[in-house]
C-alpha cells in the first residue's frame, strides 16, 4: 500500500515537472524581443552624385550647349554658346597678355580711345575655346556670347568699353573693333563670332570746375555737379597757395585763396578711383578778332569788361 502511494506521489511529481518545462519554453519563445521595423536597418539606395567643376571644365549638352567661365585677375570671363557651335568636351581658355604684347594694345587702343576719356582701369585677356584635343577652336555657326563680371562694372561714375583685338605682329587702329556692351550691374556683356584678345575698360569724362576767388565749398557740392559720388578717401590740389582741401569737421572744403589764370587740379579718390578735376578760376581773357576783354562773376552773373581794342569795328558780339 505504501509502494502504491509512493509510486503516485512520483508520477505526480514527474507530471509536475513536465509542465513546468513547457511553461518555461513558452515563456523564453514570448520573450524574444518582437521584429519591428525600428530594429531593421534600410540601405538607402544610391545615385550617381552631381559633380560641379569648379576649375571651369566646359558644359556641352543639348539642353544649354556651352558654358564656361574663368576668374583671372579679379575678372570672371564667362563663354555661352547654342548648341552645336563648339565640339562636345571642348572648354574655356582665359590668360593675360604680355607685356610685349600689352604695348602693342595700349598704343593702338591710343588711337581708338576718345580724347577726353580718363582710363582707371583696364585688362586685357587672351580668350580662347579648346577642343578635347586641346586644339584652339572657333564658332562654327551663330555669335556667341562673353560676359565680363568686375567691381569696376557696378561703379556708377566710371563708363565701360569693350575692344575686340586682332592678333597680328603689329596691332593697329584698324585691327580694333569696339563692341556693343550690354551693362547687367557688375556684369559687362558682348557678342561675337570669333576670339582672340578682348579689353576691358573702365574711364571717366573730362571733369572741370569754375572756382571764383575767395570762394569756399563743400567738395560734396562740386562732386554733385559733377556727377561723381561715393566715399571720398583723399583730395590733393596742384598749388595751394591757390586753393586748398581740408577736413578738420569730418566735412572735405575746398577754400580759394586768391584769383588765378593758370591750369590747376583737384585729384579726389572716391572709393579706391583717382577723378582728376581741372580747376580754373571763374576769371579769365579771351580774345575775338581784334578785342581783348575779360569775363568774371559779379554777384552771381556774368560781366565783360574791355581791356583792350584795336581796329575800326564798333561793336563786339559774343
Amino acid at each position: 500500500m505504501v509502494k502504491k502511494s509512493i509510486g503516485k506521489i512520483v508520477a505526480f511529481l514527474l507530471v509536475i515537472i513536465l509542465a513546468v518545462g513547457v511553461m518555461t519554453t513558452g515563456i523564453l519563445v514570448r520573450g524574444e524581443e518582437p521584429v519591428t521595423t525600428e530594429n531593421v536597418t534600410v540601405q538607402p539606395q544610391l545615385t550617381e552624385p552631381t559633380v560641379i567643376n569648379e576649375t571651369g571644365a566646359g558644359i556641352t549638352d543639348k539642353a544649354e550647349g556651352f558654358r564656361d567661365a574663368k576668374t583671372v585677375d579679379g575678372v570672371k570671363v564667362e563663354v555661352t554658346a547654342p548648341e552645336g557651335v563648339f565640339p562636345e568636351g571642348a572648354v574655356l581658355s582665359v590668360e593675360k597678355i604680355d607685356s610685349k604684347e600689352q604695348e602693342k594694345v595700349d598704343a593702338a587702343l591710343e588711337q581708338v580711345r576718345d580724347d577726353k576719356l580718363n582710363p582707371v582701369s583696364s585688362y586685357t585677356f587672351d580668350i580662347k575655346v579648346l577642343d578635347a584635343d586641346g586644339k584652339e577652336v572657333q564658332p562654327e555657326k551663330d555669335k556667341v556670347e562673353i560676359s565680363f563680371t568686375t567691381s569696376e562694372a557696378g561703379n556708377d561714375c566710371l563708363s565701360s568699353q569693350v575692344y575686340h583685338i586682332s592678333e597680328n605682329e603689329n596691332i593697329t587702329k584698324e585691327d580694333v573693333d569696339t563692341l556693343a556692351v550690354a551693362d547687367e550691374g557688375d556684369t559687362l556683356k558682348v557678342e561675337t563670332y570669333g576670339f582672340s584678345y578682348y579689353t576691358v575698360e573702365f574711364t571717366y569724362g573730362e571733369l572741370q570746375y569754375v572756382m571764383n576767388g575767395g570762394e569756399t565749398i563743400p567738395l560734396a557740392d562740386i562732386l554733385e555737379k559733377l556727377n561723381l559720388s561715393g566715399n571720398v578717401e583723399a583730395v590733393e590740389v596742384s598749388n595751394e597757395a591757390l586753393f586748398s582741401a581740408s577736413n578738420e569737421t569730418g566735412e572735405w572744403i575746398i577754400t580759394s585763396h586768391e584769383a588765378f589764370n593758370t591750369d590747376e587740379w583737384m585729384k579726389v579718390t572716391i572709393d579706391g578711383v583717382v577723378y582728376e578735376i581741372k580747376v580754373t578760376d571763374a576769371e579769365d581773357t579771351v580774345w575775338q578778332d581784334d578785342w581783348t576783354y575779360t569775363t568774371k562773376e559779379v554777384d552771381g552773373e556774368k560781366v565783360i569788361e574791355l581791356t583792350d581794342y584795336v581796329g575800326t569795328e564798333t561793336e563786339l558780339v559774343v
